[in-house]
């Protein structure tokens, strides 16, 4: 990658790519030129320079937090839908060479073919030669949106105190098989969330939310998903947003709160 500052920013350069060895089970990246570094100096270096790469682009909103409904208090603000970028460390995609931890820019050409760096992220762990990786991008998409809101909250009630005995009175303590177990209580969450795509095509994004732990669906989240999957404390479905348009994906979930 090539070291920019922030924002669009037009490129046109060169480099020529590390060699790459393997030592024991370490990798050793050997630059092809000597790298001057001055005094008090820092500088990066490219050890990597691929074009035409090819990614399978995913649209990903993260867990978060869902907003109580406040219409007094306006609209409540969208939340960002992150890009996803799949891809494999291969000779046919371009790449093929081990990678190291680092960052990662992108350039992509304008519409008078220019390049221009859309965005700079990290790969967090090393990558072997023809092993496939993700790169999540941290700039949102622009296009691309979200509203989480928590429509409604019901709680079982709490079961009235039990009336303290007489102060006279002699109590005998119950034995353990005696005593009352408290009765469950469960809370019901009405959650709605809103997928907001303002391209000119239909976009398809992968949603991830948090789930209580032992939380049970009561109200489906409906036709508009897909792909749903379930684990402890987490749900990940797929909703398709049509071109210009927005969808609403509505459901309930009920878990123990004592």
């Amino acid at each position: 990658s090539m070291p920019m500052g922030g924002g669009l920013e037009s490129a046109s350069f060169g480099a020529d790519a590390a060699d790459v060895e393997t030592v024991g089970e370490q990798k050793l990246y050997s630059l092809p030129n000597e790298l001057a570094v001055a005094n008090g100096e820092t500088k990066t270096t490219a050890l990597l320079l691929a074009e035409d790469v090819p990614v399978k682009a995913e649209y990903f909103l993260a867990s978060g937090y869902y907003q109580p409904v406040a219409p007094s208090r306006g609209r409540a603000e969208k939340l960002p839908v992150n890009v996803r970028l799949k891809l494999v460390n291969s000779t046919d995609s371009k790449l093929g060479s081990a990678l190291p931890p680092g960052q990662v820019n992108f350039f992509e050409p304008d519409s008078k073919g220019s390049l221009q760096r859309t965005d700079t992220c990290q790969v967090n762990g090393h990558v072997a030669a023809g092993e496939s990786f993700e790169l999540l991008l941290p700039t949102p998409s622009r296009d691309v949106k979200a509203l989480r809101r928590l429509v409604s909250v019901k709680d079982d009630p709490v079961p009235p105190a039990e009336v303290a005995p007489d102060a006279a009175a002699t109590v005998v303590p119950a034995s353990p098989a005696e005593k009352k177990k408290e009765a469950p209580r469960f809370r019901k969450e009405s959650r709605e969330l809103v997928l907001f795509n303002y391209k000119d095509k239909e976009v398809e994004v992968v949603v991830s939310d948090s789930l209580p732990q032992d939380a049970e669906f009561v109200k489906p989240i409906g036709s508009s998903v897909k792909n749903l999957s379930t684990t402890a404390g987490a749900a990940t479905f797929a909703v398709a947003v049509p071109a210009g348009g927005e969808v609403k994906v509505a459901y309930t979930i009920k878990f123990r709160i004592n």
